[in-house]
């Protein structure tokens, strides 16, 4: 599910690419799942699949780049 309609995906520091996405509890509770996926042999391949706080994301995208963002209310 992560890696369809993501919010973000950006490229982590060890060349992973990482798809994060939101989701909402049952309890109303956002939560943030990142899946971190690297190429083997031309196919992707998800390393883990977790779930991570907003500050984290953002302090490891500050350390590289954004290559997807998605647009607000799309």
């Amino acid at each position: 599910m992560t890696l369809e309609k993501p919010v973000f995906v950006f490229t982590a520091e060890n060349g992973a690419v990482v798809y994060v996405k939101s989701f909402v509890k049952g309890n109303g509770k956002n939560i943030n799942i990142a899946s971190a996926v690297i190429e083997r042999n031309e196919t992707g391949v998800v390393i883990t699949t977790h779930e991570e706080r907003l500050n984290q994301i953002l302090s490891k995208i500050k350390k590289t780049s954004i290559l997807y963002e998605k647009v607000p209310g799309l």
